[in-house]
Order: structure tokens, then C-alpha cells, then sequence
């Protein structure tokens, strides 16, 4: 597994459209990922599966995420972008704590 910068580097290289990493240049801070997240599904970006599978699963096993209220506060934001992206195409099976 590649860390998490080098993955979304790759992520924005391979997306189409093309989608910018950490456009803010760092003053997204915490939400960086959650920013690049946002920017994917707003843009429908298409990401090669394998990428889209690694990216997903930075949020896959994290109780705060997939536990939280859809839609509200900055967690429940991340599920429903996390929920929204694996139903692009390709589409991610996120497994059965998602269901």
C-alpha cells in the first residue's frame, strides 16, 4: 500500500476529469483528503479501480465515519461523500459495515 499522499498524486494524474490534489495548498489542513473526496464526486471524476478501492478504504474501517449521521457535522458529510463516490463508476463494494 502507498501512503496516502503518493496514492491521491496518483489519483489526480489518472482521474478524468482531471481533479487537483490539496488545491488549497495546504490550507485545507485536517480535510485535505475530505476536500480531494468532495472535489471527485462534485467533478464525477472517474478513477481507475484500484486506486478508487485504496482511496475508499482510508474511510472503509472507521467507525466515526461509517457510524456517523448522514449529512451531519463534518463526519456525517465524509460518510455521505465516501457513500456517494463508491457508487460511481466503477462502482466499490465498501463491505457490510456500509450496507
Amino acid at each position: 500500500m502507498m501512503g496516502i499522499v503518493s496514492l491521491c498524486q496518483r489519483i489526480e494524474k489518472e482521474s478524468s476529469p482531471r481533479v487537483q490534489f490539496d488545491r488549497l495548498h495546504g490550507a485545507g489542513g485536517d480535510l485535505t483528503l475530505e476536500i480531494f473526496l468532495n472535489d471527485l464526486v462534485e467533478a464525477r471524476a472517474y478513477v481507475p479501480e484500484s486506486l478508487k478501492r485504496e482511496f475508499l478504504m482510508t474511510w472503509a474501517d472507521e467507525p466515526i465515519i461509517f457510524d456517523a449521521i448522514p449529512g451531519e457535522e463534518e463526519e456525517g458529510i465524509t460518510h455521505d461523500l465516501v457513500v456517494e463516490f463508491a457508487a460511481m463508476d466503477p462502482v466499490i463494494d465498501l463491505g457490510p459495515n456500509w450496507g
